[in-house]
């Protein structure tokens, strides 16, 4: 038994001596705008160009993505707005077979 818990000790010391200091992380709050930006579960996006980007939504009613528009302070890196541009289905094309 005391071997058992010597050995476990000493597997355990080296883990301990190059484990990383706890640190204080700062959370900011979280940011809406209920005004521009429909409820949804967000769970992607992607930048499209300029201050466009694409978000997809995990509860959207069908496939597709939302536009947004992010507006970004160049200093801070706050947002300074954000609002939704509308909702896009992928588009079927003609004479393509699916599968």
């Amino acid at each position: 038994m005391k071997i058992r818990y010597l050995s476990f000790l000493f597997l355990l010391v080296p883990v301990m001596m190059w484990a990383q200091p706890l640190r204080l992380v700062r959370m900011n709050p979280q940011r809406h705008y209920p005004a521009t930006v429909p409820k949804g579960n967000y769970s992607g996006m992607a930048w499209m160009g300029g201050n466009r980007y694409a978000v997809v939504s995990d509860k959207a009613p069908k496939s597709g993505f939302f536009v947004f528009e992010i507006d970004v302070d160049s200093v801070s890196g706050g947002l300074l707005g954000v609002s939704a541009k509308g909702f896009f289905a992928p588009m079927r094309i003609i004479g393509t077979r699916r599968g």
